[in-house]
């Protein structure tokens, strides 16, 4: 569903990124909750694909949850959205002519791949795992917090195009990491 996609400050320089469709309530709600208030450095319109895909893009700079670091970087990036709106966000998570929807439709392919992705993550497997250990893993090595990781792992969930792209690159350099691992060790016993 299309809404605003907003970057705030806090007043100890702080940045939020977050999605709501109703930005005036949210801003009111933040504004009461957060000592000092919050001021609005940008919004633009979009989806909570594209707040997804800033929290990626920028999670480098995270201090916790929807918080970041001011970097010049993303400060940079603020203002290239005040100046370029939503040009600055790929256009797979744009929401320039979007109207609002229903649901998502899922699509059980792409969700039974990415829950497979998703539980190669958590291996090796140790014999003392439990199953939510396997997910803590799994929800570690993807960035992702628990309760999402769970909903994929049981196929529950519908995948964004963000959640794909990442599992998809953290499956492709685990098998590469898994792989020079068995050359090596077959090197180093002589099977080479």
């Amino acid at each position: 569903m299309a809404g605003d996609v907003y970057f705030a400050a806090l007043s100890n320089g702080a940045i939020k990124i977050g999605y709501t469709t109703d930005l005036a309530r949210r801003m009111s709600n933040l504004w009461y909750a957060v000592p000092g208030g919050v001021t609005v450095l940008a919004t633009l319109v979009g989806t909570p694909d594209a707040e997804q895909w800033l929290h990626l893009k920028f999670s480098h700079l995270k201090i916790s949850g929807e918080w970041f670091r001011p970097d010049p970087s993303l400060m940079s990036f603020i203002e290239e959205v005040k100046r370029r709106g939503n040009e600055t966000v790929p256009e797979a998570f744009r929401a320039d002519d979007i109207e609002p929807c229903a649901k998502k439709r899922s699509d059980p392919d792409v969700d039974a791949r990415v829950a497979f992705w998703l539980r190669k993550l958590s291996e090796p497997i140790h014999p003392t795992d439990n199953m939510k250990a396997r997910i803590a893993r799994s929800a570690d090595a993807a960035g992702m917090i628990y309760s999402r990781a769970y909903e994929i792992w049981y196929g529950r969930a519908v995948v964004t195009a963000a959640e794909y792209a990442r599992l998809q690159d953290l499956y492709s350099a685990k098998i590469a990491s898994d792989a020079l691992f068995i050359k090596r060790f077959n090197e180093i016993c002589g099977e080479a």
